[in-house]
């Protein structure tokens, strides 16, 4: 199991680098959170700050559900 773990962790980061690459090569802004901001990396490299983030709890309830299928 371990084995595949790793082969998709890396599958993430190679599809990750792929998308910031691509991202570079066309123009676009990265955003990425940092230091409780979300930050906006343009293709030059400069950081803007977007908006500051707070990161709470949410109560959360459990709950069943019937999914029905049509055919």
């Amino acid at each position: 199991m371990s084995k595949e773990v790793s082969e998709i962790n890396k599958a993430i980061k190679t599809a990750a680098q792929k998308a910031r690459n691509l991202n570079k090569i066309m123009g676009l802004a990265d955003l990425v959170i940092k230091d409780q901001h979300i930050i906006s990396v343009s293709s030059e490299g400069k950081e803007t700050v977007v908006k500051k983030i707070k990161f709470g709890k949410v109560k959360v309830e459990k709950r069943s559900y019937v999914v029905q299928t049509t055919q």
